[in-house]
């Protein structure tokens, strides 16, 4: 993943172990559950997002979300701050 360009955190990329963290998540999806090619590309770009919400926090651990995290993440969202691609 390259550093995200959204509004979020425009330009800061995500800790090289929250990546890893959730990387297995698609892999999981794709061999285990069998997800379509367009699912999978929709998961990528909501995680890649969530990523850059946490990065934009200073956040490097996924041990350290908590509610205040994700709760910003939702707000930004509904905000309209997660649109696009």
């Amino acid at each position: 993943m390259t550093a995200t360009q959204d509004r979020a955190g425009a330009g800061v990329e995500p800790a090289p172990a929250l990546r890893r963290a959730v990387r297995g998540y698609l892999d999981h999806l794709t061999v285990e559950r069998g997800l379509s090619a367009n699912t999978l590309s929709s998961y990528r770009r909501d995680r890649d997002r969530y990523l850059a919400t946490l990065a934009a926090a200073g956040v490097t651990d996924l041990a350290a979300v908590g509610a205040a995290e994700v709760e910003s993440h939702l707000a930004r969202l509904r905000a309209g701050g997660g649109q696009g691609g």
